[in-house]
């Protein structure tokens, strides 16, 4: 007996194992350029805007901007589960979930986070009582869940449970905070006013018409330049909001940003991927495209768009952009550097940066090389091999606090242009 178990434990694995390379190779297939450098995109299934009300009176929304609910089941009067899927079906495995849960009277119940087979509960889920104010929910009230499945060995993805007290007054549940469009302007109108060197124009549309911002912070005599890119994927808040104060660090009266100033013209686009944001998507435009694979021939009107006008409304050349930055956020910090065959206009520039926020108190980021990307799909990639910028890819935890977050974002800042000020 013991036999026929070990054989069919094998037999599971390897079937598990052959699933998980086919997933891995769809990922792969899908979002790289073919011989002919062009972007393959899959279809978005549209998630459908709705009050879901069980069947003992408590009352789920994800009709709002950046909701993600896929469906709600009562399985006992204190337990219920909701479904959260991607908007394709080979995302690469960053959930996003976000919606409203209120009930007639004040109740304890256990909320439990369902994803699909081979998904793991990543993000320690954040609540706020008006949409603005987040906090992480306390650890003794949250914990993964492991799934198990085929075989009692077997176990793969976790899911996750939440134990919360709802009432009348609304809760909020999010994989992080959520930031919408309109948070993203008032956040970009703010920062123009504050400054008279401050620039906000709007440069296109997105897929679905929503408008395309970019933020110049510029100096007439100044020649040289960099780009700061942020949020090409829907669901990543924190390298957003690690991209703010990394740009209030510049913007600052300090000695070191005036300096900075004065040498270097800054050109901000802070939330590339606006129809993913608004549909509670976890990766992709609302195309089906991972934009950050879409700057080869660009497909896509987002990108189109930023390259149009770094082309056509600025004085950026291949001798003049010296460095690029692009934010993102995942499981843990990661820095990716250049790889070290590549020589841009100031080689060696992103390591030296990289090595630099090492050294600097309580941010300790893994340093990574990109790989190399000669068919120019991604941002770093395509920045580099058509204008010779350093580039740096950021990727924060984001598990990581507010406080954490905005000190990251301004090391980040403070480093580069202790360096930057010597060219």
């Amino acid at each position: 007996m013991n036999l026929l178990k070990i054989i069919y434990f094998l037999l599971s694995l390897a079937f598990i194992i052959s699933l998980w390379s086919f997933g891995e190779n769809i990922i792969h297939t899908l979002f790289v350029a073919d011989k002919n450098n062009t972007i393959h995109s899959e279809p978005v299934s549209k998630l459908k805007k709705d009050i879901i009300t069980l069947d003992n009176g408590i009352s789920l929304s994800n009709n709002f901007d950046g909701a993600r609910l896929n469906g709600a089941t009562l399985i006992n009067d204190s337990l219920v589960s909701v479904d959260i899927t991607p908007e394709i079906s080979t995302v690469k495995p960053h959930p996003w979930y976000g919606f409203k849960i209120w009930a007639p009277k004040k109740q304890n119940i256990k909320l439990k986070l369902i994803y699909p087979v081979n998904i793991t509960h990543q993000s320690h889920p954040r609540l706020s009582w008006d949409g603005k104010d987040w906090n992480k929910i306390s650890p003794e009230l949250y914990s993964p869940t492991t799934k198990k499945i085929i075989y009692k060995f077997i176990k793969i993805g976790t899911d996750a449970v939440l134990n919360l007290e709802i009432g009348p007054d609304t809760l909020w549940v999010a994989a992080n905070e959520i930031i919408t469009t309109k948070r993203v302007v008032e956040w970009i109108k703010d920062l123009s006013n504050k400054q008279p060197f401050i620039y906000h124009t709007v440069i296109g549309e997105s897929k679905e018409g929503r408008a395309l911002h970019a933020v110049n912070i510029v100096n007439e005599n100044a020649e040289k330049n960099i780009i700061v890119l942020s949020r090409q994927h829907a669901s990543e808040v924190v390298g957003y909001l690690a991209m703010q104060s990394f740009i209030e660090t510049l913007v600052e009266d300090s000695q070191i940003a005036k300096e900075f100033r004065s040498k270097y013209n800054i050109y901000l686009f802070p939330h590339i991927n606006p129809d993913g944001a608004h549909n509670g998507h976890w990766r992709h435009n609302s195309g089906g495209v991972d934009l950050n694979k879409d700057w080869g021939n660009s497909k896509q009107p987002e990108i189109k768009s930023i390259k149009s006008y770094i082309a056509n409304k600025t004085n950026i050349s291949s001798s003049n952009l010296y460095f690029s930055i692009d934010f993102f956020s995942s499981s843990q910090d990661i820095l990716y550097t250049l790889p070290s065959e590549f020589k841009g206009n100031v080689p060696g520039l992103t390591v030296k940066i990289a090595e630099m926020v090492r050294k600097s108190s309580n941010y300790y980021p893994v340093i990574r090389p990109r790989t190399s990307d000669s068919k120019k799909v991604s941002a770093e990639s395509y920045l580099f091999h058509q204008f010779g910028s350093e580039t740096l890819a950021v990727i924060i935890d984001e598990n990581s606090d507010a406080t954490s977050i905005k000190g990251k974002g301004k090391i980040l800042s403070l480093t580069m242009m202790k360096l930057m000020n010597d060219f």
